[in-house]
């Protein structure tokens, strides 16, 4: 590990930090291959995101480095099959690999099995609240741009919108019409909020580095969704947020004109 963290360090990257669990991840699968006939041992090894989930251990991305030597002189030769390695080399000098474990395990034909795990971190879930706001705000300034009037945060609909983004969470799906069949209409008249016309806008993206952007993109492109978002009736509206473990994000935006 001292060889992998001086090549970071002469590319002025920081040091891996070397957790036990990823040791105990590259260990258990190093011992099993160690176990495998010499003419099977390079053959696949089972998923790497699985076992590193199973350790505990929150990663958006996992890499591995499986590595076979006999003989003399093993630590040269394994940091010789890394260096020559493009992909290992790459991701070995991505800043954003942090964390590693590593593991040597000796089979009794004298073989020597290496493997390093690198994981990028999960980064934290961005807060509901906050993708709330930054989404009301881009359509407001998206309507502005096409000589449409500001719409105002009518908080009853910041609950219904809520709501529904969380039950589409839950439930696993993504649409206007709820498994109990329930549609826009029906959740304006349930919390009591009275709109003479009223429009609902959703939407769920997965990975995007801006999914605020990302769905104000997908209304735009969407006739249906840009109508309601550009229709200058509706003067109330809000944006609810929900986000799943897995990382989608999903949005709905009630449209409203009061009666």
């Amino acid at each position: 590990m001292e060889r992998v963290q001086g090549l970071r360090q002469k590319n002025d990257l920081p040091a891996l930090t070397r957790m036990e669990s990823l040791d105990a991840v590259a260990a258990a699968r190093a011992t099993a291959v160690a176990k495998k006939d010499h003419s099977m041992r390079m053959r696949g090894r089972g998923a790497l995101s699985a076992a590193v989930r199973e350790a505990g251990v929150a990663a958006s991305r996992s890499y591995e480095f499986f590595g076979m030597r006999r003989g003399q002189d093993l630590v040269p030769g394994f940091m010789n099959s890394i260096g020559s390695h493009s992909t290992t080399r790459k991701n070995l000098l991505d800043p954003e690999f942090v964390r590693a474990g590593l593991a040597v395990v000796a089979a009794e034909d004298g073989w020597t099995m290496l493997i390093l795990v690198l994981v990028q971190d999960r980064p934290a879930p961005p807060d509901p609240k906050e993708l709330e706001q930054r989404a009301f705000k881009a359509v407001n300034e998206t309507r502005k741009a096409h000589g449409v009037g500001k719409l105002r945060w009518w908080k009853p609909l910041n609950g219904t919108s809520r709501k529904h983004s969380e039950e589409m969470a839950r439930l696993g799906y993504v649409g206007h019409d709820s498994p109990s069949g329930t549609d826009p209409g029906d959740r304006l008249r349930y919390d009591g909020i009275p709109c003479r016309a009223y429009a609902e806008n959703i939407q769920s993206s997965y990975g995007y580095l801006d999914p605020v952007q990302r769905a104000v993109d997908d209304w735009l492109a969407s006739p249906g969704h840009r109508e309601n978002m550009l229709d200058p009736r509706y003067t109330h509206s809000a944006m609810g947020v929900a986000v799943t473990e897995k990382g989608q994000i999903l949005f709905t935006q009630m449209f409203c004109l009061p009666m």
